[in-house]
């Protein structure tokens, strides 16, 4: 038995591998979520709520990004296409929740 594993690579890295349809969902709800948090002006109504949330978006974000499908998938480029413009809205929308708390308290 141990004859037929000897040729075994153990880290095997899938090639040709698409990652978007796996990920598609969860880059759904954090679109959706990014979008419901800027249309109902959510940073201006409840800051610290928003602030919460936007820190779940970057958090669900980060995964994705350090997932290990992603690090081997090919369509790396499609998937931050779509996540850097959401990352960078949080980061600006979050930051602007921060400061009126700041303010508020």
């Amino acid at each position: 038995m141990n004859d037929y594993f000897d040729g075994f690579d153990e880290k095997f890295e899938p090639k040709n591998f698409n990652a978007y349809e796996l990920f598609k969902s969860d880059m759904d709800y954090i679109n959706d979520l990014m979008n419901i948090i800027v249309e109902r002006n959510i940073v201006e109504k409840k800051p610290y709520f928003a602030h919460k949330e936007l820190n779940n978006i970057e958090a669900e974000i980060g995964k994705i990004i350090n997932h290990p499908y992603f690090l081997n998938a090919q369509d790396q480029i499609e998937i931050l296409s779509e996540l850097v413009p959401i990352k960078l809205n949080a980061a600006k929308l979050k930051n602007r929740a921060y400061f009126k708390l700041e303010w508020e308290i």
